[in-house]
């Protein structure tokens, strides 16, 4: 059986959530558009990813990835580069089941939350690399800031999706 991909009207629902995420996500953390647009990540959908991105536990993934520059003056500095894979089956079949969920609102969630993700290691706020137990904790930490940025929109879709959540930013251990 075959994971279901989005279909191109889809694909612009999730474009569209991608603006408003990284809009939203910048504001709350104070990040100009310059160095927003220094950040380095990517967001890929099931169609660009490759079976070691594809995952049955999570709406999202987020990988980090690392080079060294080829280019002087600083050879020796690593940079960083980060990964969110979309989980479109995932994020269908909460869809089905789930008849308040919008794919925007849903997609909006998911994509604010890794931006959330991606902006605290980028700025060292916590790493990537971590124990299990600070894993648990920092997506605590974060689903809390993720409530925190779109408590704001006045979307009534957007409700049903951030009390979906509400365990996971009380509690310090996630449940899958």
């Amino acid at each position: 059986m075959g994971l279901t991909a989005f279909n191109e009207e889809q694909l612009a629902v999730v474009h569209h959530a991608v603006e408003i995420a990284e809009e939203v996500t910048a504001n709350y953390f104070r990040i100009s558009s310059s160095e927003w647009k220094r950040m380095r990540y990517d967001i890929k959908t099931l169609q660009n990813l490759t079976q070691g991105e594809i995952t049955n536990k999570a709406f999202a993934q987020l990988f980090k990835y690392s080079r060294e520059p080829q280019v002087p003056p600083r050879p020796q500095r690593v940079l960083d580069f980060y990964l969110i894979c979309l989980q479109d089956h995932k994020i269908l079949e909460a869809l089905i089941r789930e008849p308040g969920l919008t794919l925007l609102c849903l997609c909006l969630y998911i994509l604010t939350h890794e931006l959330v993700h991606v902006v605290r290691f980028s700025k060292f706020f916590k790493r990537f690399d971590c124990t299990e137990a600070e894993r648990e904790k920092e997506e605590s930490s974060v689903h809390s800031m993720t409530y925190e940025i779109l408590k704001a929109l006045s979307w009534p879709d957007m409700k049903h999706v951030l009390e979906s959540y509400t365990l996971f930013r009380e509690v310090d251990r996630v449940v899958l």
